[in-house]
């Protein structure tokens, strides 16, 4: 998963970057709203001065995300996704350090842990592969205790600080 940040100036819902999003196989998670100083502005009153914009949380598999390099990385690309490379101000990896809520223990024991996984009720193959990942992180997730609301399955993890740490979602100490 990686934020995408908008430039403030295309925060209409018109401008959302979906075409190359799908183009790509990637999927828009959430958002967030966030201040920044763009690179260039399109008043130059506003040259310098922070401004509103929405941070989008982007999720997809290792080879969508390599679509989406290419794509950046292509030297011509169709007008239309050129519109939309201009709406974007920054695209950033987000550690998985800055996931974790609260505090981790620090010893090698296995604890609870909640965990917030984007995967809505048909998404099954999202979860299933969660729980494989866990199980290579010698950690267990219970799957049979999950709860789905909405876009979210928040899901029981035991495993290690460690582990938690390896593991890239959104995750809660217990």
């Amino acid at each position: 998963m990686f934020e995408l940040t908008l430039h403030p100036a295309f925060l209409g819902r018109s401008y959302f970057p979906k075409s190359i999003l799908k183009k790509a196989g990637l999927r828009d998670v959430g958002s967030k709203e966030t201040s920044i100083i763009p690179r260039q502005v399109t008043d130059i009153r506003d040259a310098g001065k922070i401004q509103a914009t929405a941070t989008l949380f982007i999720a997809g598999t290792e080879s969508a995300v390599a679509n989406l390099r290419t794509l950046l990385e292509a030297s011509s690309i169709p007008s239309s996704l050129e519109k939309e490379l201009k709406e974007i101000e920054s695209i950033r990896w987000i550690n998985n350090e800055s996931k974790i809520r609260g505090q981790l223990p620090q010893d090698g024991e296995q604890h609870a842990f909640e965990v917030a996984l984007h995967a809505g009720p048909d998404e099954e193959d999202i979860v299933a592969s969660f729980a494989e990942f866990v199980r290579a992180h010698s950690g267990k997730a219970d799957l049979k205790r999950r709860i789905k609301v909405g876009g979210l399955t928040f899901i029981p993890v035991y495993a290690s600080s460690k582990a938690m740490i390896a593991i890239p979602v959104t995750h809660s100490c217990a």
